[in-house]
């Protein structure tokens, strides 16, 4: 990461049409993927149901990742419910449509009993994958002082 360009656009609850302005200048600024920290940020109120809304807007931004060409990585974060379980497509409950929709669901599960000071051990949960099956689950470790994420060997 140190070797690549970062761009960073913090505005609170911006607008599709706003967002779409900002992707095609980061594009021209040669941005492959983009990241959306919060899910629960990118709906504009409309008198439509919540539901059918979030979905609208959910295949807006996938449409315009294909026009764009570029990776869109989507943050969800779950209920509190699936704390103590390993993670699960069932786990989105009302954003079912999240499932359908996306073309890769990915889980990163991190317990408290594997952070130390040094490291945060984890497991990558290929959950949905529109290229076939994948290695699953993948054990990682993140070094929190250098903030490199490095494959377990032997898991």
């Amino acid at each position: 990461l140190s070797e690549k360009k970062l761009f960073f656009n913090d505005f609170p609850n911006i607008k599709y049409d706003d967002f779409k302005l900002v992707a095609k200048e980061m594009v021209s600024q040669g941005v492959k993927v983009i990241f959306i920290d919060s899910y629960e940020y990118l709906f504009e109120i409309t008198n439509e149901s919540v539901s059918s809304m979030k979905e609208h807007y959910i295949k807006k931004y996938k449409a315009l990742a294909r026009q764009l060409n570029i990776t869109i990585i989507l943050n969800v974060s779950l209920s509190d419910s699936s704390k103590n379980k390993e993670p699960a497509i069932s786990d989105f409950k009302n954003n079912m449509y999240l499932s359908r929709l996306a073309d890769m669901i990915l889980f990163i599960q991190i317990e408290d009993k594997y952070i130390d000071n040094d490291y945060i051990f984890s497991k990558l949960i290929i959950a949905k994958n529109y290229l076939g099956p994948a290695e699953t689950p993948v054990y990682l470790m993140l070094n929190s002082r250098t903030f490199k994420i490095e494959k377990l060997p032997g898991l």
